[in-house]
């Protein structure tokens, strides 16, 4: 568990292993402006399928294990199928949409795996009394 919180902590959306995300690029939908008609594949798409999740060595077993087992952190990126899925097509070039597409992942595991302060379990403690 120590190791997870160390690399936890040295997370970022550039240190993180991409070698076996399956990434994608797409027209981005809504109104197009000067671009409308060119085919321009901005919207970046990242995808794990659960095979490729549960075999990856790159993630440790408790964080696979936190975002995927437990129902209590939800991770949002999760689809039914196990898979997990991101996407982006807030701006207008690809670097940047794949950037956010990793960047977005790695704030939502940092989020489903941060420990729960003192504070919050005594409030979670006061609601069960109630």
């Amino acid at each position: 568990f120590n190791m997870s919180r160390v690399w936890l902590a040295r997370l970022t959306a550039k240190s993180l292993d991409r070698r076996p995300w399956q990434i994608r690029f797409d027209r981005a939908g809504g109104k197009g402006g000067q671009n409308v008609n060119k085919a321009v594949n901005t919207k970046a798409t990242i995808r794990l399928d659960c095979d490729a999740l549960a075999t990856t060595q790159s993630i440790p077993e408790e964080v696979k294990e936190k975002i995927t087992l437990d129902p209590a952190t939800r991770f949002r990126y999760l689809t039914t199928a196990g898979d997990i899925v991101v996407q982006c097509d807030t701006h207008r070039s690809q670097p940047q949409n794949l950037e956010a597409c990793f960047g977005k992942l790695v704030d939502e595991i940092k989020r489903c795996c941060q420990e729960k302060t003192d504070e919050s379990v005594d409030k979670a403690d006061k609601w069960h009394k109630m």
